[in-house]
């Protein structure tokens, strides 16, 4: 798996988790300070847990196309 295709998966489940926040705190009829902030939150958390999760397998990628070690 290449960078860029895991930093579009990333981005791809910020976008996911932070729609899915902004409709549950929408529900809950929050403030726009709050809506934003959970918003924000959300989108941060999922983008840099899909990144943490998929860094092994990019990582394994690139050493089997033969690239050195940084």
């Amino acid at each position: 798996m290449s960078e860029f295709k895991m930093l579009g998966i990333a981005f791809s489940m910020m976008i996911i988790f932070s729609v899915a926040a902004a409709y549950v705190m929408q529900s809950m009829n929050a403030t726009p300070v709050a809506l934003l902030s959970v918003t924000t939150i959300a989108a941060l958390i999922s983008y840099i847990c899909v990144c943490l999760y998929l860094m092994p397998r990019v990582r394994l990628s690139a050493r089997a196309d033969g690239e050195p070690d940084a």
